[in-house]
């Protein structure tokens, strides 16, 4: 897993802490939102663009709210995301 990622999503300002205690890390915090991005993904709720990036959707991750803020789709399957606990309009 790519430090610079988990850094990235686990930023302060995305307020993930309840997923890091839910999940014991940041890293099982961001697979366990990794495999929610994908299943909605897969069940259609997830917009893909034309250039396999996904929109802001509102996803529950074992009972919390997180956003997706953009992620990368290839070949069907996310290969990364990029989430928050706020949506992008939020100060």
């Amino acid at each position: 897993m790519d430090p610079n990622r988990l850094r990235h999503v686990f930023h302060p300002k995305h307020r993930m802490e309840p997923l890091i205690e839910r999940f014991g890390s940041q890293a099982n915090a961001y697979r366990a939102v990794l495999s929610a991005a994908q299943a909605a993904l897969d069940e259609g709720r997830l917009n893909r663009t034309s250039r396999g990036h996904v929109d802001e959707t509102l996803l529950n991750v074992d009972g919390i709210d997180v956003y997706t803020i953009g992620g990368l789709v290839r070949d069907g399957r996310l290969t990364s995301i990029n989430a928050s606990r706020r949506k992008v309009s939020d100060p």
